[in-house]
């Protein structure tokens, strides 16, 4: 298993808009290497825009992309991810609940961002409770509220609890109870913060298993962040006198307990089924047994989450809060399922601006595998392995003893139909022979090769993953084109297409697969890979004009799935240049 990086930071930001300070150091991006996932939570938000604008400055010029937002009121989350990775990125979702006044209003509540990246389904919560040291058991009740109330869609997991990895982070106004602000300035002057901490309402709820059971915490080695005179870095001076606490926090967890009920749903061919509908969430309560004393095989096979940094921002000073962050280092797979969309390359090296953008996609099912070239930190698709994949027999594998109890689904009653193979060998067969009359018609380099420590085709479909749920096709699913370096999938395509409802006919299929045979054999950009030949060609087009008005000289095609909510494949870059008649 190889490691992402993970930075997560929060601030309330006191109802002001974005600093004078650079905001790199918040974000995460003031050095290299950079995370390769950046989620932000904001709290006491005004001027939404001009936050939007102000981290679009900072990470858009560094290749992040920004894959989703989502507000509750004044409450923000935000998701980047590095564009190398937006193939490796599924299943993206948001949630909110807000428990303000009268119980509805979101000036308190929470907003939460959940998505699969490299295989590892991940979610971060943004949150802002309720305020004022009294009022201790509504904050324990508004942690219950996000609990109960938020769910999901994925097949996988549907409530933030389930998640491989969480983050949980914001204003979580927990106060220092029991000493006094003269006190904790004493304390604070000569770096006592453990003494200080002895204090801390959310130490002692943890402590008693009231809040944030299977979470944890890194070691608090900065001063408390609240509450501070605007534009300064004196603690409160106004006629409230506040004692200082540690209100904004970060906390974490990774699944640990083997023995929850979760939600996952095969079918009798091993492969997992979506949820037709949201369900109430329902989870057990935190494991009895001592993680130290799980078996090394299941630890060693388990998604670790490994805390690099956690600290505070004393340099931000506009508002009277002070921002924390955290950076995790997170496993993942070393091969996962890829997005189902797949656009064929096209033959030509480059696209004319004044001519109609002509492209072929197909739905992959199931998807291939993929896997991370960690060297120049790139997707690579092995093709050819799921066509093995609707062949072997389903076997346990760590999804079901992570998120299912249901242990009667052994490798027996989930083998898949009795006229498939049953063993590696005979997959092995049929892949020859699909592969064989592939090369025969489209030459030799049709497939792609997949170089590397990888391994073969054969022993990669041979490990015991279960295919993700078919992709259901909508008829309101879309195709957009963006330039290169787009920043945000809702404001920067330059056009949209509904995605098609025609395919090649024979004859276009047969001339079409002629001019594959005819590609030269050493270009690599033209390699059409086997598995695009099992489910038909669907065509799209892009009009010439809109080609035109692409302000770099590449563009991306980037399939949106209504039901899901987010990107289900992209397409390769595609040259654009300005060609007069002759050239042409």
């Amino acid at each position: 298993m190889k490691p992402i990086n993970i930075h997560c930071c929060s601030w309330n930001v006191g109802d002001e808009g974005p600093p004078a300070e650079d905001l790199s150091p918040f974000l995460g991006v003031q050095a290299e290497p950079y995370p390769d996932v950046i989620f932000v939570g904001l709290q006491e938000v005004v001027r939404s825009e001009d936050w939007y604008d102000a981290l679009k400055t900072v990470l858009a010029p560094l290749d992040f992309v920004l894959i989703k937002v989502r507000n509750c009121w004044a409450i923000w989350i935000y998701a980047f991810v590095q564009r190398d990775l937006l193939p490796a990125t599924n299943n993206i979702e948001s949630e909110l609940t807000a428990f303000g006044y009268a119980g509805i209003m979101g000036n308190k509540g929470a907003c939460s961002i959940r998505m699969e990246v490299c295989g590892v389904n991940m979610a971060c919560v943004s949150a802002h409770f309720t305020a004022h040291c009294e009022n201790f058991g509504d904050r324990l009740n508004d942690y219950m509220d996000i609990i109960k109330r938020q769910n999901f869609r994925d097949p996988d997991v549907n409530v933030i609890l389930d998640h491989d990895y969480v983050f949980w982070m914001g204003d979580l106004n927990f106060r220092s109870e029991g000493i006094d602000k003269d006190g904790a300035e004493r304390l604070i002057k000569v770096k006592r913060f453990d003494s200080l901490l002895e204090y801390d309402q959310l130490l002692r709820a943890m402590k008693e298993d009231l809040i944030f059971q299977d979470f944890l915490e890194g070691p608090i080695r900065f001063p408390p962040t609240f509450k501070f005179d605007k534009g300064t870095n004196i603690y409160d001076t106004s006629k409230k006198n506040r004692v200082p606490s540690y209100t904004d926090r970060i906390l974490y967890m990774a699944h640990n307990d083997f023995a929850l009920d979760h939600n996952v749903q095969l079918n009798s061919m091993g492969r997992r089924t979506p949820q037709k509908k949201r369900k109430h969430p329902v989870r057990g309560g935190p494991t009895e047994q001592d993680p130290t004393t799980l078996s090394q095989s299941l630890l060693a096979e388990h998604p670790d989450l490994r805390l690099l940094v956690y600290d505070w921002l004393p340099q931000y000073l506009s508002s009277d809060h002070k921002p924390v962050y955290a950076r995790f280092e997170a496993l993942v797979p070393n091969s996962w399922f890829a997005l189902p969309i797949r656009f064929l390359p096209s033959l030509k090296d480059v696209q004319p601006r004044n001519r109609d953008l002509d492209f072929l996609y197909t739905l992959m099912d199931p998807p291939p595998l993929s896997s991370m070239d960690y060297t120049g930190k790139t997707i690579r698709n092995i093709d050819s392995s799921s066509l093995l994949c609707k062949y072997r027999p389903s076997r346990k594998h760590r999804h079901q003893r992570m998120r299912s109890k249901r242990r009667s689904l052994s490798a027996n009653n989930l083998r898949t139909v009795a006229t498939e193979p049953t063993n590696v060998a005979q997959a092995n067969a049929i892949s020859g022979t699909v592969d064989t009359i592939l090369k025969t018609v489209c030459g030799p380099s049709a497939l792609l090769e997949v170089p590397g420590p990888i391994g073969s085709i054969t022993s990669l479909c041979d490990l015991s993953l279960y295919p993700p749920a078919a992709f259901e096709v909508h008829s309101w699913d879309r195709i957009g084109i963006f330039p290169s370096n787009f920043y945000d999938f809702t404001k920067d395509d330059l056009s949209t297409v509904y995605a098609s409802t025609s395919s090649l006919s024979s004859a276009e299929l047969v001339s079409y697969m002629e001019m594959v045979s005819s590609t030269p054999a050493n270009s690599g950009t033209h390699k059409i890979p086997a598995v695009l030949f099992n489910s038909p060609l669907m065509k799209g087009k892009i009009e010439a004009a809109v080609l035109t008005g692409c302000p770099t000289s590449k563009a991306q095609l980037i399939y949106f799935s209504k039901r899901k909510n987010c990107p289900q494949g992209y397409s390769s870059l595609i040259q654009l240049e300005d060609l007069d008649a002759e050239e042409l």
